[in-house]
């Protein structure tokens, strides 16, 4: 069972890193706002057609839609400062920065009991 978790965690780890190199190159051969938006459209077009075959949900209390907004407005600020940091920087330096923010959002879930 431990071997699954190591295999799981090198995988997300070489994924992370290809991630990570391919942003990099791509925001230095365009400016880091276009990157940004080749990777929201993208993600549109991966999202949009599962919400369309599950459909929108019965009932979301109006503080959840506050919460949505706020969340992707952090989303798309950290990334235009990611790959505009990619862009200007090393990537050995920037990497292992951008990578906290997964630990940051498990730590703040067992903070808040999740």
């Amino acid at each position: 069972m431990p071997v699954i978790a190591i295999l799981g965690g090198l995988l997300a780890a070489g994924c992370f890193a290809t991630a990570t190199l391919c942003s990099s190159r791509s925001s230095r051969l365009i400016p880091p706002s276009s990157v940004l938006a080749w990777v929201m459209v993208t993600g549109l077009v991966v999202t949009v057609p599962a919400l369309l075959a599950v459909g929108p949900p019965d009932h979301v209390a109006m503080s959840v839609w506050g919460w949505l907004a706020v969340s992707g407005t952090g989303n798309v600020v950290g990334l235009l400062l990611a790959y505009t940091a990619l862009r200007t920087g090393k990537v050995a330096v920037i990497a292992p920065i951008v990578s906290t923010e997964g630990a940051l959002a498990a730590l703040l879930a067992v903070v808040a009991g999740e």
